[in-house]
């Protein structure tokens, strides 16, 4: 009978790990990039920094598969020291992506970063079922409640992102099956045994403080809630030594940390976001109130469009549990709990301290991770209560109610807001094939390159020449020679960036260039651009549009010395040119009242103001206006817009 069971639990057991490495595979082929913080993933482990630009300078396709891949020039030293520039993660997920990387060698694939976490994502599967096995007798309450937490789409999200997180999932997943073992352990057994299970479980609960914080800086929020639920569930237990013991291991932890990575301190009080992060926790009183919407935010990113009804349910079914279970169950009682509680507390945590220009699901799957396992406890724990006897009725409820929860939250998955930072595949792809049937024409990437622009560095893989462009450098002479189509890449789809960017283009060759969307993907734009012998289309325009309209107001925006009434207007100035800046104030005297048309023109040189003016426009005539874009003037370096009363 012994073995038997055994068997089936093994069988559970095996059953639970390939769901788990199915789900994975199945939305792993599906893995495309076009989140920046991933493909900083690649190029903080891969490259000498987390993005590489010869600005201004032609640059190969080749460039970037090097700068994503392993070519046998990266060394382990030179990922370290990008690393500790970087000041925002520990070592330990970049080291496993390193490994990964040189097995994959130059091979540019989503694999060599999902294959971390798909390491991560069963070892996750095997923590939870033992949590699930110490809990709960059935092996069918095992393995449902473990693919019924792994089957939702916080998890799924949580496994494809290719950055630290399901790393840090999977450890807080061992932090808590640590803490369950010191809180069921036995008197039984020689004094020997009994001390060799402690000091595993002791060094287990270690070792898995020192992954998590090894893997992000907030682990540390996770030991804080355990280590006081340890704390309060020993001292009415009455076993004070534990609470020694428990300590020692932290410090133990704590020490083998700043062994293996001195820099923490360094990191996480010098870095791009700690001044936003310590001023929240100086303020943290005037957040507390942000603790409702904490607990909103959660419930909201684990249950998606049914979380208002689980802010409700969630509640209720604790107070059920709690009513429910016998008190001589404490382990199970306080367990859930404890669970629950750390959960929500990282959660009001972490919303109180992110800047709210950071704030993503993120941050939170680990929490959720907790939320899911205390509810499925909960579940299983009350329709135990509903199993009249033991037998074969209690297999089939515990079978009933594991499966209606998988299909639950499958439905969730399926129904809910989608995986975070996973495109459409199919969009993905054709999109991808368009831009590999332009890679014979050189590219050029337009504008300041910052992380909208790195969002799309997998794409700067597929031209065999790709120039970055910025308008405030300079291009060697010739650099152009030879070019009279191409691509343009830019973060932002408007006339103004594009003209914008276009502009060291047009002044180095004199050509005028014609422009056609081809697609976007993610913040990225692409445009097919032409050149044209002699005057453009948009260049016409602006001249009849200058003609026509010699009598209307003109608004220049933020000029600083570009503006030049001989070169914009060579038959002469407008009579009404006014000019202006944010901080104008509007007509009050009913100067434009009745204006139904205006023009503006701005600096291609500075950000796009056009908005400016149109509000200038709105708050002194008090009616509704829009903008046109016309063309650029002045040889490229001014642009021209319409902007005309809304009537509807």
């Amino acid at each position: 009978m012994q073995v038997n069971k055994r068997i089936t639990h093994i069988i559970a057991f095996v059953c639970t790990v390939l769901v788990a490495a199915a789900l994975f595979v199945y939305w792993g082929n599906g893995k495309r990039v076009t989140f920046c913080d991933e493909v900083y993933t690649y190029t903080i482990v891969n490259s000498n920094s987390l993005a590489s630009y010869n600005v201004n300078s032609w640059m190969s396709g080749d460039d970037f598969v090097r700068a994503l891949t392993h070519d046998g020039s990266d060394y382990y030293e030179q990922m370290l020291t990008n690393i500790k520039s970087d000041k925002v993660h520990p070592p330990l997920y970049y080291v496993l992506v390193y490994i990964s990387a040189k097995l994959a060698g130059t091979r540019l694939t989503v694999w060599t970063g999902l294959i971390v976490n798909l390491a991560a994502f069963l070892g996750t599967a095997v923590i939870l079922f033992l949590i699930f096995k110490k809990l709960f007798e059935k092996p069918v309450a095992q393995a449902l409640g473990t693919i019924g937490i792994l089957w939702t789409q916080c998890m799924i999200s949580d496994a494809m992102l290719i950055r630290m997180y399901m790393l840090y999932t999977f450890f807080t997943a061992l932090f808590a099956y640590a803490n369950l073992r010191l809180m069921t352990e036995k008197d039984e057994g020689t004094r020997a045994r009994k001390a060799s299970v402690q000091v595993f479980d002791y060094a287990l609960l270690a070792l898995s403080v020192v992954g998590g914080f090894m893997t992000q800086y907030y682990f540390v929020f996770f030991v804080m809630g355990f280590g006081l639920f340890a704390m309060i569930y020993n001292i009415v237990n009455k076993k004070y030594l534990n609470i020694l013991k428990y300590a020692v291991s932290m410090v133990v932890a704590a020490f083998i940390f700043n062994m293996l990575w001195g820099c923490w301190f360094e990191a996480i009080t010098s870095n791009a976001h700690s001044a936003s992060v310590i001023g929240n926790a100086k303020g943290v009183l005037s957040h507390l109130g942000s603790i409702f919407s904490a607990y909103k935010l959660v419930i909201m990113y684990v249950f998606e469009k049914a979380y208002k009804v689980f802010m409700v349910l969630i509640p209720l079914l604790i107070a059920s549990f709690y009513i429910l279970t016998k008190k001589e169950n404490r382990v199970l009682r306080a367990y859930a709990g404890g669970v629950y509680g750390v959960a929500f507390m990282y959660a009001v945590i972490i919303n109180i301290l992110t800047p709210d220009y950071l704030s993503s699901t993120r941050y939170y799957y680990a929490a959720m991770m907790l939320i899911l396992l205390a509810t499925v406890i909960c579940v299983f724990a009350i329709a135990e209560c509903f199993a009249v006897r033991e037998g074969r009725r209690s297999v089939l409820v515990s079978a009933g109610v594991g499966a209606a929860v998988v299909a639950l939250n499958a439905v969730l998955t399926v129904t809910g807001f989608g995986i975070d930072y996973y495109p459409d595949t199919e969009e993905y792809d054709d999109t991808t094939k368009l831009l590999e049937s332009y890679s014979g024409i050189p590219w050029i990437i337009g504008g300041d390159m910052n992380w909208l622009i790195d969002s799309a560095m997998f794409d700067y893989t597929i031209p065999e020449r790709i120039m970055p462009l910025n308008i405030n450098g300079e291009v060697a002479d010739g650099a152009f020679d030879g070019v009279d189509e191409f691509i343009l890449a830019q973060s932002d789809d408007s006339e103004f960036i594009t003209q914008k960017n276009l502009y060291n283009f047009i002044m180095a060759t004199g050509k005028n260039v014609e422009v056609e969307k081809l697609a976007s993907r993610g913040y990225v734009n692409y445009f097919y651009c032409r050149t044209t012998d002699g005057d453009s289309a948009g260049q016409q325009a602006v001249d009849d549009f200058i003609d026509k309209n010699k009598d209307t107001i003109w608004l220049v925006v933020n000029d600083d010395g570009w503006y030049d009434a001989e070169k914009l207007f060579p038959d002469g100035a407008p009579e009404n040119v006014l000019f202006i800046d944010s901080d104008t104030a509007y007509d009050t005297e009913g100067k434009y009242k009745g204006c139904t048309h205006a023009a503006i023109i701005t600096s291609l040189y500075g950000d796009d103001v056009v908005d400016v003016a149109v509000y200038y426009m709105i708050g002194s005539t008090g009616s509704f206006y829009g903008s046109e874009y016309v063309g650029t003037a002045d040889n490229g370096t001014v642009a021209v817009y319409s902007c005309d009363l809304i009537t509807e």
